[in-house]
Order: structure tokens, then sequence, then C-alpha cells
């Protein structure tokens, strides 16, 4: 065999050393579409000053709901209320739509308008357990926070439009338009929301 067939040879293997690394990794991504149903779908972590109040915060289109209810009617090992390694999930991960709308198959539509966190979980907990199933465990977590474009106007170094999430204060927005101008007054700042103008500082 002289160095030209080696060489030949050589480049085959590789070809084919490469073409089932391809294979293998296109079935492992396809392989992760069908984990474990406790696999974490949500967006990445927003940093938080402290623990949202689920009495305080008020869901809105953007926000994403992790629900998981666990139907326990698969009865049954001796001396067990249930087995939860064979119960029967179901998982969602919904956000809520423009209109404020959360729609959950086979337990039904809530709106969210106006509602705490606290509020919508407590809605589908009380909804899945009265018209979708006789014994279930409901889990209910708030996965993903809402973000969304709101206008800075005035004496900042960079007015127009910054991106906020819910949790966000005024300084933070103001932080975006990278400050106040050297001229300007930081304790001045007005609210402007649905043509309604509300002095915070």
């Amino acid at each position: 065999m002289n160095i030209l067939q080696i060489r030949l040879l050589f480049i085959l293997l590789l070809n084919l050393l490469w073409a089932q690394s391809d294979q293998l990794e296109n079935l492992t991504k396809s392989a992760g579409s069908y984990q474990s149903v406790y696999r974490d779908l949500s967006n990445t972590a927003i940093p938080l000053e402290k623990e949202i109040d689920p009495n305080k915060y008020y869901l809105g289109p953007g926000d994403q709901l992790h629900v998981v209810v666990t139907s326990l009617e698969n009865k049954l090992l001796p001396g067990q209320e249930f087995d939860l390694f064979n119960a029967e999930t179901i998982e969602y991960y919904v956000l809520i739509g423009p209109a404020g709308e959360l729609a959950l198959p086979s337990i039904g539509q809530f709106s969210t308008r106006g509602k705490t966190y606290h509020q919508i979980k407590e809605d589908i907990e009380n909804t899945a357990i009265f018209k979708s199933y006789k014994k279930v465990m409901i889990t209910v977590r708030l996965a993903a926070i809402r973000s969304f474009k709101i206008q800075i106007l005035g004496a900042v170094e960079y007015p127009g439009f910054v991106t906020v999430t819910a949790t966000d204060r005024v300084s933070d927005a103001i932080k975006s338009s990278k400050g106040v101008q050297k001229y300007g007054d930081n304790v001045i700042v007005y609210l402007d929301r649905a043509g309604i103008r509300k002095k915070i500082y």
C-alpha cells in the first residue's frame, strides 16, 4: 500500500468519524426534547433585590408560569395512599398572552388582568381540582418575569426606550439611560401612565 492510498484511507476514516459524531449530536438533541418532565425550561434567572411577594406581584403579559399537575388516582402500594413514582403527571410552561389571557389545556382559561400571582395560583388549583381531576397534587410557580419597553425623557444622558422588568425600580430605568445629566435634577421625576402624570421624587 503506497503513501497515497494510506492518505486516502485516513481521510475516509476521518469523514466517517465526523459523520458519526454529527449523528450522535443530532440524536442527543432529539432525545433532549423527551427528557424528564421535571426538566426546567424556564428563562434565565433575573437578579432580584429580594423575593417576590405573591400577594403584591400582579401578573401581566410576558410572565411565564410553570404548572405541574400530578394525578393521584392510580393506586396503590400496601399501606400507601398513592404511588408518586407511577403517578400521571402533566406539565405546562405557559406565557401570559398580550390581553392577559392564560390557557391551560384540560384545565381551563384564566384572565390575569388585575390579579396577583397568589390569586391566579389559587384559581388554577381550585379549577383543576373541581373541573378536571378528582385527586391531584398541583404545583404552580412563577418561572420567568416579564420585560417590556418604557420611554425615558428629559435630562438623562441617553433619552429613549429602555427595557425593564416588572420588578425594576424607576432608578433602575434611569440608570439604563446612563443616568441624569450633569445639570439635571434627580429629585424631580415624573411617571406618565395612561395620560396621567404622577410625581415620584
